[in-house]
């Protein structure tokens, strides 16, 4: 468990210090008073770090830029929305224009049950919308973030395949 201030707290300052030969608490001031702090070690491996050592400054500004826990939530629900293939596919169709359900559903091969319930799920996250016209429901994308989201997405994956 890690407390407030970034400390690990389910290791006691004697286990530390026996393990490290040094105080858990034992700052150093390396160039310029950039103040590091050792704590406990993490199993080397693969993109991991042999010892626990982080520059307290640079610990703070990453804070300072966290998220509230409200938009965190809301920005993760944005991504679990997004993360279903059958919900990108009908973002993808609908940048290139307005449909309704009966046509989406022809695009995606699913009955209009189907293609409607993920539809529902668009709309609740307010990615898409939708207008009448008789009997028919069209639907368009919310605004061009949803657009540029999904643009951004795929540029990554393509500059990220082997060449």
């Amino acid at each position: 468990m890690w407390g407030a201030d970034g400390r690990h707290r389910d290791r006691d300052a004697g286990a530390l210090a026996a393990l490290w030969g040094i105080d858990a608490r034992t700052h150093f001031d390396i160039l310029a008073n950039v103040s590091l702090t050792v704590e406990e070690p993490i199993r080397a491996g693969q993109g991991e770090c042999e010892v626990l050592v982080f520059d307290e400054a640079r610990v703070r500004r990453a804070r300072e830029a966290l998220l509230d826990e409200g938009t965190a939530q809301d920005t993760a629900d944005l991504f679990r929305m997004l993360a279903h293939p059958t919900r990108l596919q009908i973002l993808r169709a609908l940048a290139r224009e307005e449909l309704c359900v009966c046509d989406l559903g022809q695009v995606l091969g699913l009955s209009v049950s189907a293609t409607s319930y993920q539809l529902q799920a668009l709309r609740r996250a307010k990615l898409v919308r939708f207008r009448t016209e008789g009997k028919l429901a069209y639907y368009r994308l919310a605004d061009s973030f949803v657009l540029a989201l999904l643009e951004d997405a795929l540029r990554h994956f393509a500059e990220a395949q082997p060449r």
